[in-house]
């Protein structure tokens, strides 16, 4: 359990469960990143793995030697022709982000052993240029997806 600050508290709540204790319709701080929960429309846990990383370069041409995403939101600014990143492994409720701001579509490839949405065990997904992706992780293995229009 990560310790937060709560805004409008005067000190982090120790020992906190998140988001359980985390006051409805305020904003929190975890290490893994910022949260805001406004309204009523967010429920559950959702969230970023670390830090924004800018600037990536996809590698490779298959899942084994793409770029190892190692950040909640990881934009790309270099994109080869059939080249990719890689997701790690699945947390559940843990999301990623993957922006490509390159100039040929992105092959995202799941953890090894892992899928995204139906395209089966170890399928890439094509993410085209100047698109960002959501994915979240319903189970070790298993990725959904939620593409930028």
């Amino acid at each position: 359990m990560a310790d937060y600050q709560v805004a409008g508290w005067s000190t982090p709540k120790v020992g906190a469960r998140y988001p359980e204790d985390l006051p409805f319709g305020t904003m929190g701080r975890q290490d893994a990143g910022e949260v805001a929960i406004t309204g009523g429309s967010i429920r559950g846990t959702l969230v970023a793995m670390s830090p924004l990383a800018t600037g990536l370069v996809s590698a490779g041409v298959a899942q084994g030697d793409a770029t190892l995403i190692a950040a909640g939101v990881s934009l790309f600014a270099t994109v080869d022709a059939g080249s990719g990143t890689r997701l790690p492994d699945g947390s559940p409720g843990v999301a990623a982000v993957v922006v490509n701001g390159g100039a040929n579509a992105l092959l995202v490839y799941p953890a090894a052993g892992a899928q995204i949405d139906a395209l089966g065990t170890n399928a890439a997904f094509s993410l085209a240029a100047g698109k960002g992706l959501l994915l979240i992780p319903v189970t070790v293995t298993h990725w959904v997806s939620l593409a930028g229009a």
